[in-house]
């Protein structure tokens, strides 16, 4: 059952009939993975807590937790990384890994919006956390700021976390949040991030875990639309009880124009 559901700041709503697309145009479903959040909020990422961005480009670098996911390693071989430039245009490159050291993407990025295997070994599957992130350890892979997080066992970056391409902005159309555990009820929100790194909440609902958000049961709220260039995520916590898994799903349209 839907509790309950709150604006908090001043927005821009349309009905699906009231915006064109572009050629440019396109959808996307974003799902998101946080295996512990509790009792304080934190953005549905599988690196947990509060993401990390940047506002001005930076040279990613790729690493993984296993020594294994190396060009020539039983894990994954090379990723496939779906980036923002310091345009805000959307690019994609290949990553040969070189297992717990970092190597350097060749474009530098403003975000970081997928990590996905292209190839691999025997293992058939990442044999650790694959990060995108700045100065790895070279022990554990882990970066001291990490951008984006594919977690060992699954096929691409599970996160909430995403920034709109260089124009049109984005409309969110659907939210989906599960919550592992019955008789639970938390806070969700919905955030923002302008070019100058300032976030704001700009929905926050309640949600029960014996009901699941979906699209139609905050129809009069959604579609949401979001200026070209910022980011959006989820976060959630838990009002009572211990830490759960939180899943979310979202979907929308990038470059679509109202």
């Amino acid at each position: 059952m839907l509790l309950g559901i709150l604006l908090i700041s001043s927005i821009a709503f349309a009905n699906d009939n009231q915006f064109q697309t572009t050629t440019s145009a396109f959808r996307f479903a974003i799902s998101g993975l946080n295996g512990s959040i509790g009792n304080a909020f934190e953005s549905v990422v599988p690196q947990g807590g509060s993401v990390s961005t940047v506002i001005a480009t930076t040279t990613m670098q790729i690493s993984s937790s296993s020594a294994n996911d190396t060009a020539a390693g039983t894990g994954v071989r090379t990723v496939s990384i779906s980036a923002l430039n310091g345009s805000y245009q959307i690019f994609t490159e290949t990553v040969t890994m070189a297992g717990t050291g970092g190597v350097n993407m060749v474009t530098d990025a403003i975000a970081i919006n997928s990590i996905e295997p292209l190839t691999v070994g025997t293992g058939l599957t990442a044999a650790g956390d694959i990060y995108a992130g700045r100065d790895p350890d070279g022990v554990t892979g882990t970066p001291t700021t990490i951008y984006g997080l594919m977690q060992v066992g699954t096929d691409k970056m599970q996160t909430s976390l995403q920034t709109a391409p260089d124009a049109g902005g984005a409309y969110i159309q659907g939210i989906r949040i599960d919550l592992s555990d019955t008789g639970r009820v938390a806070d969700v929100r919905l955030r923002k991030r302008n070019t100058a790194g300032l976030w704001m909440v700009i929905l926050e609902w309640i949600e029960s875990s014996d009901s699941n958000i979906q699209s139609d049961d905050i129809q009069e709220i959604l579609p949401v639309y979001l200026p070209a260039q910022n980011a959006f995520d989820l976060q959630v916590r838990v009002r009572t009880g211990a830490a759960t898994t939180v899943t979310s799903f979202m979907t929308g349209v990038f470059n679509a124009f109202n």
